[in-house]
Protein backbone atom coordinates (compact mmCIF):
# COMPACT_ATOMS: atom_id res chain seq x y z
CA UNK A 1 0.00 0.00 0.00
CA UNK A 2 1.33 3.54 -1.14
CA UNK A 3 1.88 6.23 1.96
CA UNK A 4 2.63 9.71 1.17
CA UNK A 5 5.08 10.74 3.85
CA UNK A 6 4.64 14.49 5.05
CA UNK A 7 7.00 15.69 7.54
CA UNK A 8 5.27 18.04 10.03
CA UNK A 9 6.79 21.77 10.66
CA UNK A 10 6.27 25.28 11.92
CA UNK A 11 6.05 26.55 8.14
CA UNK A 12 3.48 23.79 7.16
CA UNK A 13 1.57 23.00 9.94
CA UNK A 14 -1.45 25.20 9.69
CA UNK A 15 -2.08 23.38 5.75
CA UNK A 16 -2.85 20.80 8.30
CA UNK A 17 -5.12 22.47 11.20
CA UNK A 18 -8.64 23.71 11.25
CA UNK A 19 -9.43 25.75 14.01
CA UNK A 20 -12.21 25.08 16.40
CA UNK A 21 -14.67 28.43 16.10
CA UNK A 22 -17.91 28.38 17.48
CA UNK A 23 -20.53 29.05 14.81
CA UNK A 24 -21.39 33.11 14.78
CA UNK A 25 -24.66 32.78 12.69
CA UNK A 26 -26.90 30.07 11.30
CA UNK A 27 -28.28 29.66 7.86
CA UNK A 28 -32.13 29.64 9.21
CA UNK A 29 -33.38 32.79 9.09
CA UNK A 30 -33.54 34.33 12.56
CA UNK A 31 -36.91 36.29 13.72
CA UNK A 32 -37.79 37.05 17.70
CA UNK A 33 -41.31 38.06 16.54
CA UNK A 34 -43.75 35.74 17.65
CA UNK A 35 -47.68 35.56 16.99
CA UNK A 36 -49.92 32.41 17.79
CA UNK A 37 -52.36 32.49 15.17
CA UNK A 38 -55.39 30.36 15.34
CA UNK A 39 -55.98 27.44 13.27
CA UNK A 40 -59.15 24.72 12.92
CA UNK A 41 -58.88 22.11 16.73
CA UNK A 42 -58.23 25.33 18.51
CA UNK A 43 -60.70 25.98 21.01
CA UNK A 44 -61.12 29.56 22.31
CA UNK A 45 -63.04 30.73 25.10
CA UNK A 46 -65.35 34.08 24.89
CA UNK A 47 -67.33 36.33 27.95
CA UNK A 48 -68.96 39.13 27.46
CA UNK A 49 -69.16 41.46 30.73
CA UNK A 50 -72.57 41.37 32.31
CA UNK A 51 -74.13 39.42 29.29
CA UNK A 52 -74.29 35.99 30.59
CA UNK A 53 -76.49 34.80 27.95
CA UNK A 54 -73.50 35.50 25.53
CA UNK A 55 -71.44 33.51 27.72
CA UNK A 56 -71.28 29.64 27.83
CA UNK A 57 -70.98 28.83 31.02
CA UNK A 58 -68.33 26.35 32.62
CA UNK A 59 -70.26 23.91 34.99
CA UNK A 60 -68.29 22.40 38.16
CA UNK A 61 -67.24 19.23 36.42
CA UNK A 62 -66.43 21.37 32.99
CA UNK A 63 -63.71 23.20 32.07
CA UNK A 64 -63.27 26.57 29.76
CA UNK A 65 -62.32 24.16 27.05
CA UNK A 66 -65.17 21.93 26.94
CA UNK A 67 -67.72 24.64 26.79
CA UNK A 68 -65.45 26.71 24.73
CA UNK A 69 -65.89 27.50 20.65
CA UNK A 70 -64.28 24.93 18.71
CA UNK A 71 -62.71 26.58 15.19
CA UNK A 72 -63.76 24.62 12.84
CA UNK A 73 -61.40 22.64 9.41
CA UNK A 74 -63.02 25.84 7.61
CA UNK A 75 -61.29 28.02 9.93
CA UNK A 76 -64.52 29.86 11.28
CA UNK A 77 -66.60 28.82 14.42
CA UNK A 78 -69.91 29.96 15.53
CA UNK A 79 -70.92 32.96 17.94
CA UNK A 80 -74.84 33.42 19.13
CA UNK A 81 -76.51 36.28 17.64
CA UNK A 82 -73.98 36.81 15.79
CA UNK A 83 -72.88 33.62 13.20
CA UNK A 84 -69.70 32.74 11.59
CA UNK A 85 -66.72 34.20 13.03
CA UNK A 86 -63.58 34.11 10.89
CA UNK A 87 -60.58 32.80 13.23
CA UNK A 88 -57.86 31.11 11.08
CA UNK A 89 -54.63 32.45 10.55
CA UNK A 90 -55.61 35.33 13.07
CA UNK A 91 -54.37 36.29 16.24
CA UNK A 92 -57.10 35.82 19.57
CA UNK A 93 -56.99 39.65 19.81
CA UNK A 94 -58.06 40.53 16.27
CA UNK A 95 -61.25 37.90 16.97
CA UNK A 96 -61.72 39.47 19.89
CA UNK A 97 -61.84 42.99 18.03
CA UNK A 98 -64.64 41.57 14.75
CA UNK A 99 -66.16 40.10 17.67
CA UNK A 100 -66.45 43.60 19.64
CA UNK A 101 -67.41 45.37 16.65
CA UNK A 102 -70.56 42.91 15.36
CA UNK A 103 -71.33 42.75 18.91
CA UNK A 104 -72.37 46.30 19.02
CA UNK A 105 -75.24 46.05 16.67
CA UNK A 106 -76.96 44.14 19.84
CA UNK A 107 -75.49 45.74 23.09
CA UNK A 108 -73.93 49.32 23.58
CA UNK A 109 -70.12 49.30 23.61
CA UNK A 110 -69.44 45.33 24.50
CA UNK A 111 -66.36 44.26 26.82
CA UNK A 112 -65.10 41.38 25.50
CA UNK A 113 -62.27 39.14 26.63
CA UNK A 114 -61.06 36.12 24.25
CA UNK A 115 -58.25 33.50 24.88
CA UNK A 116 -57.42 30.19 23.37
CA UNK A 117 -58.49 28.15 25.80
CA UNK A 118 -56.96 24.71 24.26
CA UNK A 119 -53.96 24.74 22.06
CA UNK A 120 -54.49 22.20 19.22
CA UNK A 121 -53.62 23.30 15.65
CA UNK A 122 -49.96 24.08 15.81
CA UNK A 123 -47.09 21.80 16.37
CA UNK A 124 -43.48 20.91 15.75
CA UNK A 125 -41.50 17.13 15.38
CA UNK A 126 -38.69 16.70 17.37
CA UNK A 127 -36.48 13.39 16.61
CA UNK A 128 -32.96 11.81 16.17
CA UNK A 129 -30.96 11.66 18.89
CA UNK A 130 -32.58 12.56 21.53
CA UNK A 131 -34.06 10.26 24.50
CA UNK A 132 -37.96 11.18 23.87
CA UNK A 133 -39.08 12.19 20.51
CA UNK A 134 -42.03 14.11 20.21
CA UNK A 135 -44.72 16.03 18.96
CA UNK A 136 -44.89 19.51 20.92
CA UNK A 137 -47.83 21.97 20.47
CA UNK A 138 -46.94 25.43 20.12
CA UNK A 139 -48.97 27.86 22.04
CA UNK A 140 -49.19 31.74 22.81
CA UNK A 141 -45.57 31.19 24.26
CA UNK A 142 -42.83 30.96 21.61
CA UNK A 143 -40.45 27.88 21.53
CA UNK A 144 -36.59 28.33 20.69
CA UNK A 145 -34.94 25.16 19.42
CA UNK A 146 -32.82 24.40 22.96
CA UNK A 147 -36.05 24.30 24.65
CA UNK A 148 -37.61 21.73 22.05
CA UNK A 149 -34.96 19.90 22.49
CA UNK A 150 -34.62 19.88 26.01
CA UNK A 151 -38.47 18.81 26.24
CA UNK A 152 -37.83 16.02 24.17
CA UNK A 153 -35.36 14.73 26.86
CA UNK A 154 -32.11 16.28 25.48
CA UNK A 155 -29.89 14.85 23.35
CA UNK A 156 -28.45 11.46 23.74
CA UNK A 157 -24.83 10.95 24.14
CA UNK A 158 -24.27 10.31 20.83
CA UNK A 159 -26.21 13.50 19.57
CA UNK A 160 -24.45 16.01 17.55
CA UNK A 161 -25.75 19.20 18.50
CA UNK A 162 -24.16 21.18 15.94
CA UNK A 163 -25.58 19.37 13.09
CA UNK A 164 -29.14 20.13 13.77
CA UNK A 165 -31.59 19.92 11.29
CA UNK A 166 -34.61 22.11 11.31
CA UNK A 167 -37.36 21.32 7.89
CA UNK A 168 -39.37 24.46 6.91
CA UNK A 169 -41.70 24.97 4.26
CA UNK A 170 -39.73 22.61 2.06
CA UNK A 171 -36.21 23.90 2.96
CA UNK A 172 -33.85 22.21 5.13
CA UNK A 173 -31.72 24.51 7.75
CA UNK A 174 -28.62 23.37 9.60
CA UNK A 175 -28.38 25.07 12.75
CA UNK A 176 -25.61 24.66 15.19
CA UNK A 177 -26.91 24.80 19.04
CA UNK A 178 -23.14 24.27 20.54
CA UNK A 179 -22.74 27.46 19.22
CA UNK A 180 -25.79 28.86 21.86
CA UNK A 181 -24.89 26.27 24.07
CA UNK A 182 -21.15 27.33 24.60
CA UNK A 183 -20.70 30.78 23.24
CA UNK A 184 -24.62 32.44 23.61
CA UNK A 185 -25.17 33.12 20.05
CA UNK A 186 -29.00 34.06 20.25
CA UNK A 187 -28.89 33.41 16.79
CA UNK A 188 -28.06 29.79 16.73
CA UNK A 189 -31.37 29.40 18.58
CA UNK A 190 -34.30 30.45 16.78
CA UNK A 191 -38.14 30.17 17.42
CA UNK A 192 -39.43 27.37 16.00
CA UNK A 193 -42.97 27.93 13.52
CA UNK A 194 -45.59 25.75 13.11
CA UNK A 195 -45.03 22.63 10.93
CA UNK A 196 -41.09 22.69 11.76
CA UNK A 197 -38.84 18.96 11.99
CA UNK A 198 -36.17 19.16 14.38
CA UNK A 199 -33.55 16.19 13.76
CA UNK A 200 -30.75 15.84 15.83
CA UNK A 201 -27.92 13.47 13.85
CA UNK A 202 -25.57 11.03 15.22
CA UNK A 203 -22.04 12.68 15.82
CA UNK A 204 -19.82 11.80 12.86
CA UNK A 205 -16.96 9.22 12.95
CA UNK A 206 -14.51 11.39 13.15
CA UNK A 207 -10.93 9.48 14.28
CA UNK A 208 -7.56 9.84 13.97
CA UNK A 209 -4.93 7.39 14.90
CA UNK A 210 -1.68 7.27 17.38
CA UNK A 211 1.07 4.85 16.04
CA UNK A 212 4.64 4.45 15.92
CA UNK A 213 7.04 4.82 19.54
CA UNK A 214 3.94 6.01 22.36
CA UNK A 215 3.68 3.62 24.72
CA UNK A 216 -0.23 2.50 24.17
CA UNK A 217 -0.83 2.93 20.11
CA UNK A 218 -4.48 3.61 19.82
CA UNK A 219 -7.59 5.14 18.42
CA UNK A 220 -8.35 8.64 19.40
CA UNK A 221 -12.28 9.95 19.15
CA UNK A 222 -12.19 13.72 17.63
CA UNK A 223 -15.64 13.81 17.36
CA UNK A 224 -16.96 14.87 21.02
CA UNK A 225 -14.42 17.42 21.71
CA UNK A 226 -11.17 19.18 20.18
CA UNK A 227 -7.96 17.61 21.32
CA UNK A 228 -4.52 18.49 20.00
CA UNK A 229 -1.47 16.72 19.24
CA UNK A 230 0.06 16.95 22.99
CA UNK A 231 -3.11 16.17 24.63
CA UNK A 232 -3.92 13.08 22.07
CA UNK A 233 0.00 11.69 23.43
CA UNK A 234 -0.62 12.30 26.97
CA UNK A 235 -3.58 10.27 26.81
CA UNK A 236 -2.23 7.24 24.81
CA UNK A 237 0.85 7.44 27.56
CA UNK A 238 2.96 9.88 26.42
CA UNK A 239 5.99 8.99 24.48
CA UNK A 240 8.58 6.11 25.01
CA UNK A 241 11.84 8.22 26.30
CA UNK A 242 14.60 5.50 24.79
CA UNK A 243 13.47 5.14 21.20
CA UNK A 244 10.70 8.18 20.25
CA UNK A 245 11.88 10.80 18.67
CA UNK A 246 10.00 13.99 19.11
CA UNK A 247 11.39 15.54 16.94
CA UNK A 248 9.99 14.23 13.75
Amino acid sequence: QDLDVVRLSTKNIKNYTQAIKPVTRTRMPYDTSWSYLIGPGDILSIDVYDHPELTMPAGPDRSASENGFRVQADGRFFYPHIGEIEAGGRSIEQVRSDLSQKLRQIIPEPQVVARVAEFNSQSVLVGGEVNAPNRQTLNSVPLTLFQAVNAAGGGTEEADLSRITVKRNGHTYGVDLNGFLRANYVQNNPILRAGDVVHVPELRNEQAYILGEVDKPSVVDLAKEPINLTQALANQGGLKEVRADARG
